[in-house]
């Protein structure tokens, strides 16, 4: 089964200009980002994700075994743990 075209689309669609803000580069340079359920899943996704776009990162969850993995695991960045 193949994948159907959207719907939408109308053969002049690629003439449409791309957004331009999408385009902008994303940091976070000396930004400070508090992550709750930073312990797993997709928090500890974004804490990953957010401190590689330069960061700080307040590391937060239930589990401080699991929030305390995730600030070791940070490495060049900055994070600290919080209860």
């Amino acid at each position: 089964m193949g994948i159907s075209p959207c719907l939408h689309c109308t053969p002049l669609c690629h003439l449409i200009p791309l957004n331009k803000q999408s385009d902008l580069p994303v940091h976070f340079d000396g930004q400070t980002i508090i992550i709750t359920g930073a312990g797993g899943g997709l928090g500890h996704a974004y804490s990953l994700m957010f401190t590689k776009l330069g960061g700080n990162i307040i590391v937060n969850d239930v589990s401080a075994r699991g929030a305390h993995a995730v600030v070791d695991e940070i490495k060049g960045g900055k994070a600290a743990f919080f209860l």
